[in-house]
């Protein structure tokens, strides 16, 4: 999985993508395999940065990007990202199904990164759900990260992580901190790897969600408290 993913950040590097920072909120997809590596930014083109992938269908607009294709062992995969605005400000969503077949399905990791966040909350709670049809020894995670450098898919500071997790149905919830991420803007990426082993299918939904400030709970909470007590007017009231 290192390895995989210690190229792929080289190769965007190469290529530039590593190096785009921008005043507004930008996306890109990605899936590697360590071998062969495709990233779609966020108007839906497509970049084969190294060996092959075959494009069925991509899709970038307004937040949300989609790519539908086969890349190395892994024949159908279908994977999309969601931020801003089609959620709300430093917010991640990442689902993807993903099939293999043969005795080295191996490894694949899909990637979905956010950059010109300018909001820092105290921290994000990371959650991950899904299935994972596999041969014993087969796995599958989640990682979520930063970077100060503003970069796509850059990995300077950890949030969190969950898993890994085995064959079967799964889900996870964990809590992280956004202190390494101490400049704006800062880039966002959830990261998902699976670890397959003969013939493999997965399916599920990576979600990165901002923890309110205190303040902005008790606000919350004064607000519903009033709404209750208008409430309870009305009905002695009627």
């Amino acid at each position: 999985m290192k390895k995989a993913l210690g190229l792929f950040l080289t190769l965007i590097s190469i290529f530039g993508f590593s190096q785009l920072a921008h005043a507004t909120v930008d996306q890109a997809l990605a899936l590697t395999d360590g071998t062969n590596t495709v990233v779609i930014n966020s108007s839906g083109t497509v970049f084969v940065l190294s060996g092959t992938a075959t494009t069925v269908f991509s899709s970038g607009s307004g937040g949300t990007i989609t790519w539908d294709g086969a890349l190395g062992n892994y024949k159908v995969n279908v994977s999309t990202g969601q931020g801003s605005p089609t959620l709300a400000p430093v917010t991640l969503d990442l689902n993807s199904a993903d099939t293999a077949s043969g005795s080295t399905s191996g490894s694949l990791n899909i990637l979905f990164s956010q950059n010109g966040n300018t909001i820092t909350p105290p921290g994000w709670s990371l959650t991950f759900g899904g299935t994972l049809t596999s041969g014993s020894g087969s796995s599958v995670s989640l990682l979520a990260y930063g970077s100060n450098t503003d970069a796509f898919f850059g990995n300077t500071s950890s949030i969190a992580s969950l898993g890994p997790f085995g064959p079967g149905a799964f889900s996870g919830t964990a809590g992280g901190s956004g202190a390494g991420l101490t400049t704006t803007p800062y880039s966002l990426t959830e990261d998902i790897n699976v670890s397959g082993v003969g013939n493999t299918r997965y399916s599920g939904d990576a979600s990165l969600n901002p923890v309110p400030e205190p303040a902005s709970l008790t606000m919350i909470g004064t607000g519903l408290i009033g709404l209750a007590g208008l409430l309870r007017r009305k009905l002695v009231k009627a």
